[in-house]
Parts: structure tokens; C-alpha cells; sequence
């Protein structure tokens, strides 16, 4: 198995989290560790159910289904069979976007074999209730769609602003996105906004990558960087109204180009923010006594609460291919990693499956 798989099962989530060491306070408890965990768990589990009904959410929603198939925007171009789901609305706003959402993320890569050409398609576009579709109504510098905020809306509430779009043909004849940069306002207030830029490499794929995806009151960052021969990196964020909900961040080196290709890091290290809970792991194959087959000996990953020491991961081998990642409190219990983050754990596969 490679070593890289092991991050991505210590992480549980698909999350890799930061080697980063610094004076602490008096370790925790194992029952007020397990409290710290099990309060995080809840709080991010409410906190992905609450961005599937914000405003913006469902105005995306809206706005997919009423621009398919209509060519006056290059989010028209995607269509989902259930759009109930956090990562159909990152897929909307990206457009023809191909980014990796780290790991445990959905490949969001929306093609379109014809160019969408901005400039054609400046101008306002105002939905028809009576028609069902989109009229032109006046010339503008920029692409807006006045539309519903939802179904049960009888008026344009919603007004969407493509303020910057430029794409590039790939290899394979389709069109990627290089640069977005869009608003969503409803009844006068911002709800959305998506600001993305993205490089492509001779196969097709995003070798740098930065998205900052506004759903009010919360923020998704991401950036990539896989443009190094034989290192990348790449940082998450989820926040609202500033506070830090999610964050993670993964830099990984390989010995050779071949490595990297085939996911097998030397060395990596990077972090997970859970609210108050850190997750900081460092992967390293040269440490004494690495056995590429029990990652116990190469993945090392510490957990902290608000600074305080509150254990550690270590991994039950009882199946050598599939080990199963377990906190260790600092009297030597355990308890199964992804038993104290199961909510959190199925927000995140609803919204990245």
C-alpha cells in the first residue's frame, strides 16, 4: 500500500494536517479530550447542514436549473441529477473548473466542447415567467442574469453578476476555466460569490490552482500548487463570519518525478484545524525504522485542544491492508478515530461523494 494512503486514512476525512510544534498547556484528560472531539464533531456537523440552507445555497440551485441548456452562461453547462448536495453548488460556481478539492474532495472538472466567449455574451438577461425562459434586455460591460431566488418567488430577487471569465482549449478539444470571478446578490444583498484562477498542465490537469467561494455567512478557500517536479502543496479553509471552522494545509516532497506520479511522498507534513481540535502529522519514510507496511512507523500524528495535549493516532494493523486509525489518550485508551467524528464524517462524504 502506499505511503500516501496511510496520510489519507489517518486523516479519516481525506484531510491531512500540519507538523507544526509549539509550547503547550497542561495535557487534557482522556474524558476531556474525548469531550473536545466529540464537541467539535457536533459543531461541524451542524455548521455543513447550515451551509445547505443558506440563501445563496438555494439560489444556486435555482439559477442552475433555470441557465441549463439556455448558452447565457457557462454554468449552464452542468447538469446534475441531485442537487441537494454542498458539492453540486461548488461544481455550479466553479463552472468549467477542474480543481482537486483536497482528498476527500469531489474532482470538480466541468468541460464544455464549445468556447463560451465572454464578450459574445455580455449584456442583461431577465427570466420571463410567462416564457419560462431568458430575455436580452439591455447591453452591459459585463454577463447578469436576473432571475428567482427560488421557485416559490414570483419576481427577479436574484441577480447575477459575471464580472470576469476566461478559459483555455485543452488538449482533448474541451474548454477549462482559468479565471472566474462572479456575485450572486438577492433582494440587494451579496449571498455568493466565487473567485477562481487555475493553470493547466500538457495533460490536462490544474497544476495551480486558487478558489475562494463566498455562500453568506460562510467562506471555502482553496489553493494548489502541484507546478514543482517533485513537491506540491495545498491548503483548505472553511469559516464563518471569520471564525475558523476547518482548516488544513499539506506540503509533500518525493525523491523523484516518477514518485509523485504514482503518490508516494518521502516526506510530507501539514495540519487539520477541527474548530478547537489540531491534528499535526508528519509523514517520514527515512525516520529509523520505517516499514512502508505498518505506517505506526512513519506517520506520526499528534492531537492537541486548544494547545493542551490530548493524545495521539496510532493505527490497528489487525488487517495489514486496511489499517484503522485510532486516538490514543494520554492514559493509553483508544477509541476509533472515525467513531468520534462519524457526524462530521457523513456531512463530508454527502457533500464530496
Amino acid at each position: 500500500m502506499k505511503p500516501i494512503k496511510f496520510l489519507i486514512v489517518a486523516a479519516c476525512f481525506g484531510l491531512l494536517a500540519s507538523c507544526s510544534k509549539s509550547s503547550s498547556p497542561a495535557p487534557l484528560s482522556p474524558s476531556d479530550a474525548q469531550a473536545s472531539l466529540t464537541s467539535s464533531n457536533s459543531t461541524l456537523s451542524s455548521e455543513l447542514t447550515s451551509v445547505t440552507q443558506t440563501t445563496g445555497y438555494t439560489s444556486l440551485n435555482t439559477f442552475s436549473a433555470l441557465t441549463s441548456g439556455t448558452g447565457i452562461s457557462p454554468f449552464s453547462r452542468i447538469a446534475y441529477a441531485n442537487h441537494n448536495e454542498v458539492a453540486n453548488q461548488l461544481k455550479i460556481a466553479l463552472a468549467n473548473v477542474h480543481v482537486m478539492m483536497v482528498h476527500a474532495t469531489a474532482t470538480a472538472r466541468i468541460n464544455g466542447d464549445e468556447p463560451f466567449n465572454y464578450n459574445d455574451k455580455k449584456g442583461i438577461y431577465t427570466y420571463n415567467f410567462n416564457t419560462k425562459k431568458f430575455d436580452y434586455s439591455s447591453q452591459s460591460d459585463i454577463v447578469e442574469i436576473k432571475y428567482p431566488s427560488d421557485s416559490t418567488k414570483k419576481t427577479n430577487n436574484a441577480d447575477f453578476q459575471l464580472t470576469a471569465y476566461s478559459e483555455v482549449k485543452l488538449s482533448d478539444g474541451t474548454y477549462g476555466a482559468t479565471n472566474v470571478q462572479a456575485t450572486l446578490s438577492v433582494d440587494g444583498t451579496k449571498q455568493a460569490e466565487v473567485k477562481f484562477t487555475a493553470n493547466y498542465d500538457d495533460k490536462d490537469d490544474p497544476n495551480l490552482v486558487s478558489l475562494n467561494l463566498y455562500l453568506n455567512p460562510y467562506t471555502w478557500t482553496i489553493d494548489f500548487d502541484n507546478t514543482k517536479p517533485t513537491s506540491t502543496s495545498e491548503s483548505v479553509s472553511l469559516s464563518k463570519n471569520e471564525k475558523l471552522l476547518i482548516g488544513t494545509g499539506i506540503s509533500a516532497t518525493y525523491a523523484s518525478a516518477s514518485d509523485k506520479e504514482g503518490g508516494s511522498p518521502s516526506s510530507a507534513s501539514g495540519y487539520i484545524q477541527l474548530v478547537d481540535v489540531r491534528f499535526t502529522i508528519s509523514l517520514n519514510m527515512s525516520a529509523p525504522n520505517a516499514n512502508p507496511n505498518d505506517p505506526n512507523t512513519f506517520v506520526f500524528i499528534t492531537i492537541t485542544v486548544n494547545g493542551s495535549a490530548a493524545g495521539k493516532v496510532i493505527f490497528d494493523q489487525t488487517d495489514p491492508q486496511n489499517p484503522v486509525p485510532y486516538v490514543q489518550f494520554n492514559d493509553g485508551t483508544k477509541t476509533k478515530l472515525e467513531t468520534l467524528f462519524q457526524s462530521f464524517g457523513d456531512e463530508l462524504s454527502k457533500m464530496f461523494s
